[in-house]
């Protein structure tokens, strides 16, 4: 039988999900009890906002909405995240939204680590606004601490936010991650000096991983970009974490791969590890196809497809959008003949040490500070 949703349902829909604003008067039919105390709180910390329409003061989220999540344990996790660009009252750009690939690997968490028996100290490598952590710390009360690494301020105060908001944060620690460089002493660097010299027991990233031509550099936005493989932000979170990774701990992340025209076989494997390969730097990579049809593409498909969403970016009007040829071409120079996600899982092997770990390839990897820089550079013949 179908069911009507009544109007104040339909409000709590409004306001927690779409960021309408409300009058005072619907908002007490959906809070309980006395809540202007809430309100002025929300309003102090600028989650919530008011509006004044004809004398009557209405309230609203700022540009936000509220997601939620029930894990098996029975408990539910509620996360606040920017509203798409589409639904903003300013019409800005949102980096703290929820994606449907936060989900994807959210799911596989689930799969993995709802047990509540994993311990010590994770790592959450682009954490957004906190939504694998958080989650993880929920699922595993055994959990010391969860370093929740991110670059953007936006995500940054949400991710404090929302691990408050559901009880966790005490042992979540946010780390502005823009100082990751190679080419600087690892016990300089925040991520490194947040853990302590103490290991890993599990690192998850849903990196920016869009494969990015060199002619739309300057156009694509960065928060979503991976250079013209998918993997320059994958890479250097990669170079923070394998290190620390011992016996059976895992970095478990959620991308595109690019796969080449011949075999087919995953440029990920190559650029991240060298041509000697994985196995021979100390770690076994396990690449789990996701069945996502929808997101697989071929090298034309994705060339559509780019063409299609480019010009709705906002941009520089002097810079000439390239067209499908050009495109193409790019990716074939590139060897990306096709787009695949995937589910990719690395483990240290029986024989790795710590010390093995570090010889990682790092001729691919280039510090945060830079990997969102607009610079339209052809790749070398």
């Amino acid at each position: 039988a179908s069911t009507t949703l009544t109007s104040d349902q339909k409000n709590m829909l409004r306001f927690f999900m779409y960021g309408e604003a409300l009058s005072a008067s619907e908002l007490s039919k959906i809070f309980e009890g006395d809540y202007s105390n809430l309100i002025d709180q929300l309003s102090g910390l600028g989650i919530v906002v008011t509006e004044t329409r004809r004398g009557e003061t209405f309230y609203r989220l700022n540009n936000l909405s509220v997601e939620s999540r029930r894990f098996s344990n029975g408990q539910t996790m509620f996360l606040l995240s920017e509203l798409p660009a589409d639904f903003r009252h300013d019409h800005g750009q949102s980096t703290a939204m929820i994606s449907s690939t936060s989900f994807t690997l959210l799911h596989r968490i689930e799969q993995s680590y709802s047990s509540g028996n994993l311990r010590g100290v994770i790592a959450d490598f682009g954490s957004g606004n906190g939504i694998q952590a958080i989650a993880l710390l929920m699922m595993n009360p055994g959990i010391e601490e969860a370093l929740a690494l991110e670059v953007d301020p936006a995500s940054m105060n949400l991710n404090r936010w929302n691990a408050m908001l559901n009880g966790v944060g005490n042992r979540i620690q946010v780390i502005d991650n823009s100082d990751a460089d190679p080419s600087h002493a690892r016990e300089t660097q925040a991520f490194d000096r947040a853990l302590r010299g103490r290991c890993l027991s599990l690192a998850v990233s849903n990196p920016p991983f869009n494969t990015v031509p060199y002619s739309v550099n300057e156009i694509f936005p960065s928060f979503g970009a991976g250079g013209e493989h998918g993997l320059n932000i994958t890479n250097l979170f990669l170079w923070q974490a394998l290190p620390y990774l011992t016996g059976q701990a895992e970095f478990l992340f959620y991308s595109q791969l690019a796969e080449t025209d011949q075999e087919p076989r995953h440029l990920f494997l190559e650029e991240s590890f060298g041509r000697e390969g994985a196995h021979s730097r100390g770690f076994n990579v396990d690449i789990q196809r996701a069945n996502f049809e929808i997101f697989n593409y071929g090298r034309n498909e994705y060339a559509d497809i780019l063409l299609r969403i480019l010009p709705h970016f906002p941009h520089d009007e002097s810079i000439p959008l390239p067209d499908r040829t050009q495109l193409i071409a790019e990716m074939r120079a590139s060897h990306v003949g096709a787009l695949r996600p995937a589910y990719v899982s690395i483990r240290p092997s029986a024989s790795a040490t710590k010390a093995s770990t570090i010889r990682m390839s790092t001729a691919h990897i280039i510090p945060l500070e830079n990997a969102y820089r607009r610079e339209r550079q052809a790749p070398a013949p």
